[in-house]
């Protein structure tokens, strides 16, 4: 609960802080300033600033963000509108960068200082290296431009199961690139920790075969420090979707996002970044019960 009336706070600052006028950008640039000091009572920002922080934080503890001032709906129903786009593409990308990233770091902690481990070291730093927006725009570049592969743009709504699908690939590969870097790192890392601890060599003595050894006794132990920097990363995983949303136009809630801060929709930014943290706080918490789910040891009073 701290956490997220600080963010509350901080956001409700932030954007009175940012250039730009609310009721201008409803109005347009021909308003009269008569018409614009009623909007803005309307609104309620020709009240003191303190008044309108005691009245934000009254509405928000109980979940209620007012209404956009672009589109008069409510905030929470455009973030319902717009989370199965933005849900589908942060999964999408977890499961392309743990696929990616955790057979990699397996294989190259087993060919250690290999021409192999060099190799996958080398792409999965060029993985974190590279930003989403970037790696995007060179996926479009590629794959739709060129070999025309993949659409643009768009979400593939009327097209199915199998048509959501294929309009997510590129933007869940953008956006889960430098994730899956990031976890073939951890993962290679805490591979050769455990590698090397006693139990592991008892096992090797035993005859067991070396992929046993691995997946059996290796991998399950290796995996907490990987799900602490996963769930420590959700955060940034989710906030990458505003940028990939943009670029490749997909309706969720980054998109959302964007046209709310361009207009100076103070309600809809509040809520956007209120949901976010909250977001946010509850995968930490789900990252530290699966602690004890994938260590026995780990026990919580």
């Amino acid at each position: 609960m701290p956490t997220l009336l600080g963010v509350l706070t901080v956001v409700f600052l932030f954007v009175r802080l940012v250039p730009g006028d609310p009721a201008q950008a409803i109005l347009g640039e021909y308003a009269t300033p008569a018409n614009l000091a009623n909007m803005r009572q309307s609104l309620g920002l020709d009240k003191p600033l303190g008044e309108q922080y005691l009245t934000f934080m009254g509405k928000a503890l109980r979940l209620d963000f007012g209404r956009s001032y672009q589109t008069r709906q409510s905030v929470a129903q455009r973030i319902s509108d717009a989370l199965p786009y933005t849900v589908s593409l942060g999964l999408a990308a977890l499961f392309v960068a743990l696929i990616v990233g955790i057979p990699a770091g397996v294989i190259a902690s087993a060919r250690r200082n290999s021409a192999l481990d060099y190799g996958v070291t080398t792409a999965a730093l060029l993985g974190i290296s590279m930003p989403n927006f970037w790696f995007g725009m060179l996926l479009i570049i590629v794959f739709s431009v060129q070999l025309g592969w993949f659409p643009i743009t768009g979400a593939g709504v009327t097209e199915g199961l199998a048509g959501t699908l294929y309009y997510l690939t590129l933007p869940a590969i953008a956006l889960g690139a430098a994730e899956g870097g990031v976890i073939m790192r951890m993962t290679r890392s805490a591979m050769l920790e455990t590698l090397s601890q006693d139990y592991v060599r008892t096992a090797r003595a035993k005859g067991l075969t070396p992929i046993v050894v691995v997946l059996r006794h290796a991998l399950r132990n290796s995996l907490i420090p990987v799900v602490t920097i996963v769930g420590l990363n959700l955060g940034r995983l989710i906030g990458g979707t505003v940028i990939i949303e943009s670029l490749f136009v997909r309706p969720g809630i980054g998109r959302v996002m964007v046209d709310a801060m361009v207009a100076r929709d103070y309600p809809q930014i509040q809520g956007t970044v209120a949901f976010f943290a909250l977001l946010v706080v509850m995968i930490n918490l789900l990252v530290d019960v699966s602690y004890g789910l994938l260590d026995p040891r780990i026990r919580y009073s």
